[in-house]
């Protein structure tokens, strides 16, 4: 009994002093929206100058837990007169424990931004289309790198970094549902990077402009905010195209997802000592599927997978199915993803001429379980510029509830997207 207890105290202390780095909470913390000169900007062409500045500001507020936040201000002027005053402040709560100070302040100051930009920049792309401007959709910015920027010890060296990586980065940018930025944007910094730092808090900003003709400059702002839209009218057909192609997929209880199944999956507990033969099938080919190793079982159950899945969708969408985009649920670790979803997604989108979704969402901190004062829950990155107008087909091993199905739908709608239906390997039955 006493070296169960002492390997379980050690077990314990081991676990303890573990580095741990999580997100713990995020939110919104504040937001505003001025239109100074409406209605009168609507009847001007659209001409628009952008300057966009980021702020990041950490606070201590217990022993190992770090207030992060990020303010993004867009300010846009037309032909002169501001058209909207954009600002928002996301933030979140981290833990930080047993990490070394050095690596504590990249991981607060730079990895933290990164997970934070995804949702401020869905906020303000709500928050600008509400007010009847095109859409605004910031293009990522990778902020880790921009915090090594700022350690440079000469300034010249951080404007340039930064002015590099916004140039690799303007292509990515949407300010408007139809069109693309132009290909001669001008991007700037401006001001360079401003520090200070205490004890509980560091803080550090920078911002840059853009100029680009966001819409049309033959369009005034009214025409394309309200008029009427031939793309989207085109759009709405094929997305009720998609939609039929389901109809005799089965349907949540809560009726707001299609989903497809292959195999029942009986709780292994429940079922272990009268299962069939069948039902150690199954089993197997889940179990093999999910663990991901380069060992044959999995190169069988992966096979396996993707001919089911292939067969499905085929079927199912005929001539049409080159119009979806595949999705699979992240698993809980960025290692688990990779084993279990990479080739899998590469080679069901090559075959099927699918767009993959798979590297559009990312892991930026694994799941951490909760008895190790985590959130059990992975902290993702989604790339919202290219869900957005995309059919989308989830798609994941097991099913039990269908509440992380439904969840990864909403998800993905808010950022644009239009789910059809979801596929997965196995359903869990009672």
């Amino acid at each position: 009994m006493s070296e169960n207890a002492n390997d379980q105290a050690k077990n314990q202390a081991q676990a303890t002093a573990r580095p741990l780095f999580d997100l713990i909470r995020v939110y919104a913390k504040d937001s505003s929206l001025e239109t100074p000169h409406s209605p009168i900007v609507f009847q001007s062409q659209w001409k628009p100058e952008l300057q966009v500045k980021f702020d990041t500001k950490t606070t201590k507020i217990a022993e190992d837990q770090f207030e992060v936040t990020l303010r993004i201000t867009v300010t846009c002027n037309n032909e002169g007169k501001t058209a909207f005053i954009c600002e928002v402040t996301q933030a979140g709560v981290f833990l930080l424990r047993n990490i070394p100070s050095e690596a504590g302040e990249f991981l607060l100051g730079g990895t933290a931004p990164n997970i934070l930009f995804p949702y401020a920049r869905e906020f303000i792309s709500s928050l600008v289309s509400r007010a009847t401007f095109p859409q605004l959709n910031l293009a990522p910015i990778n902020f880790e790198a921009l915090f090594r920027a700022r350690n440079t010890q000469q300034k010249k060296e951080s404007i340039q970094v930064i002015n590099n990586l916004l140039n690799s980065n303007a292509d990515a940018t949407k300010h408007s549902s139809r069109k693309q930025l132009s290909s001669n944007n001008s991007i700037s910094a401006l001001g360079g990077l401003n520090t200070s730092n205490n004890n509980n808090n560091n803080h550090w900003s920078w911002q840059h402009s853009q100029h680009d003709s966001w819409d049309d400059a033959t369009e005034s702002l009214q025409q394309d905010s309200w008029g009427a839209n031939e793309d989207d009218e085109d759009a709405d057909d094929a997305y009720q195209t998609l939609l039929d192609c389901v109809s005799d997929w089965d349907e949540h209880e809560n009726q707001s997802l299609k989903h497809k199944w292959f195999v029942p999956y009986y709780p292994y507990h429940k079922y272990k000592d009268s299962a069939t033969a069948d039902m150690w099938d199954d089993w197997k080919f889940i179990w093999n599927f999910k663990d991901g190793e380069p060992t044959q079982e999995h190169e069988d159950a992966l096979k396996r997978a993707i001919k089911l899945t292939e067969s499905a969708l085929r079927r199912t969408f005929r001539n049409n199915v080159d119009k979806l985009t595949l999705v699979c649920v992240p698993a809980s670790s960025a290692d688990k993803n990779n084993q279990r979803f990479k080739t899998f997604a590469r080679t069901v989108c090559q075959d099927l001429g699918m767009n993959n979704g798979f590297g559009h969402i990312k892991i930026t901190a694994d799941a951490t379980p909760k008895h190790k004062g985590g959130t059990g829950k992975p902290t993702k990155w989604y790339d919202s510029s290219f869900f957005r107008g995309k059919y989308v087909i989830i798609f994941d091993d097991v099913s039990t509830t269908g509440k992380s199905l439904v969840k990864e739908k909403a998800k993905l709608e808010s950022l644009g997207a239009k789910v059809i239906g979801a596929i997965t390997l196995a359903q869990t039955q009672s």
